[in-house]
């Protein structure tokens, strides 16, 4: 595996310098946006008929040089392939869009061996497996003004996320590490999709309103094993735990092909789940968890929610460009504090595309994410020190994690990413299991990620 990634350092050092050398020689092979090309003819041939296919492979190798739960080395990776298909052109269902997608993932997932954190290092991880993903389908209406979705799909495909960040490599500047703490199931985001119903409305070509209605939870939320485990092949379809809604307003400003401002876009939105969920401190008589005295049975608190705001703005353009430039990113969002482990997230950044003059197409990126326990999750662990008689545990506090990330456009095809993290208070000031009454300690990490589109 080491020399896997080696070869992939290497060719993306020296294959623009060979593209850039031979200048007269055809270079269709590097320029195109895909591997393997259109197939002989055969991906025009779809697109007539308005079927489009797009596979593509995601690797990494990982690092973990301090803290953590263990040091060492390891492999990642995730294959997937899209089908998406236009009821028009194929059937003469105008406004209509058919949509399934599979995902095969593979290797393993950094954060449970290396860092113990709540916010996964990386967007690709999960149960080894071969999943179904995406199958669902959309019928525009009104001149396109109105859309309703409806199967199994992800929330992350459209609500919560901040478009400028979602290709770096850790997964919370896509999908944010609070509802993957909080929900069950972590949320219908990758790895696991919901059954759902999306309506979204766009009066104007700036304002658009989305609302959606999930399954509550992919699997029962009281069984011991992994969710991803449960329903290994995305197609378990067990309808259970009430429903899940998310609700998100968007505007987009200057983003018409005359407009003069720099672009931004701006987002509000809320999610809600009537479903029971454990109070954190508290058991059904009022007592501690942590206490002798307590039953042992937490409370249980009804309905949960959460609030969030998303910003991305460009603040800088190079001249003549239409996406070169630097962008602000930021996130917050919050829960209530006595029935979630996490209750309070806020993320942001920068990236800079186009900084290295004659590479338009690589980008670099640094952000920073902090994720707050609740209260009641803070107030057991005090509880736990002093009826343990332990004044050297750990006190549950807040999570930080830190990326700087480079991702370089090798070919039209093919995109390399060097990145590093770094994880303060994993788990958010958690004991180490490996070693008696120490917290577990800062994590540093390094990863290559290699993108190859086919």
């Amino acid at each position: 595996m080491t020399r896997f990634f080696a070869l992939l350092l290497a060719a993306a050092v020296l294959l623009p310098g060979v593209a850039r050398a031979d200048d007269e020689a055809p270079k269709s092979f590097w320029e195109r946006d895909t591997l393997l090309g259109d197939l002989g003819g055969f991906r025009p041939w779809l697109a007539e008929h308005g079927v489009k296919l797009a596979m593509q492979t995601t690797d990494e190798g990982w690092g973990n040089f301090s803290g953590g739960l263990r040091r060492g080395w390891t492999y990642t990776g995730q294959s997937q392939a899209v089908l998406t298909v236009d009821t028009g052109k194929a059937f003469g269902w105008e406004g209509g869009t058919f949509q399934v997608s599979a995902y095969q993932i593979r290797g393993s997932a950094p954060t449970p061996l290396f860092t113990g954190s709540l916010q996964a290092v990386s967007s690709i991880e999960g149960v080894n497996t071969i999943r179904m993903y995406d199958l669902w389908y959309e019928q525009a209406l009104f001149d396109g003004k109105l859309s309703v979705r409806a199967g199994q799909f992800g929330a992350d495909e459209e609500f919560l996320i901040n478009t400028t960040s979602a290709w770096f490599v850790s997964s919370t500047f896509g999908y944010p590490g609070l509802p993957a703490t909080d929900l069950l199931g972590g949320g219908p985001a990758y790895p696991l999709s919901y059954p759902g119903v999306r309506v979204k409305v766009a009066p104007t070509g700036d304002i658009t309103v989305l609302a959606a209605l999930f399954n509550g939870s992919p699997v029962n939320p009281n069984a011991t094993a992994n969710p991803q485990a449960i329903d290994a092949s995305g197609t378990y379809y067990r309808f259970c735990c009430g429903t899940l809604g998310f609700v998100e307003a968007q505007y987009a400003l200057n983003q018409g092909d005359g407009a003069t401002g720099l672009p931004g876009t701006y987002k509000l939105g809320a999610w809600f789940q009537n479903y029971h969920y454990n109070d954190q401190r508290y058991a059904t008589n009022g007592v501690s968890l942590a206490s002798p005295a307590s039953s042992g049975v937490p409370g249980q608190l009804s309905p949960n929610y959460g609030l969030y705001a998303i910003a991305d703005q460009v603040v800088w353009r190079r001249d003549g460009s239409k996406d070169q430039g630097i962008t602000l990113f930021g996130r917050i969002m919050g829960t209530p504090g006595d029935r979630n482990l996490a209750n309070f997230s806020v993320n942001g950044g920068a990236t800079w595309k186009g900084i290295v003059p004659g590479r338009d197409g690589d980008t670099l990126g640094v952000g920073a994410s902090y994720l707050r326990i609740g209260s009641y999750a803070r107030g057991l662990s005090s509880d736990v020190a002093y009826y343990s008689n332990n004044p050297g545990y750990p006190l549950r506090d807040a999570e930080t994690a830190f990326e700087l990330s480079y991702q370089a456009q090798v070919t039209g095809w093919w995109v390399i990413q060097p990145d590093l993290q770094y994880v303060m208070q994993p788990g958010g000031n958690v004991p180490d299991p490996t070693r008696t009454a120490k917290k577990l300690r800062d994590s540093q990490l390094f990863a290559v990620r290699s993108v190859i589109s086919f």
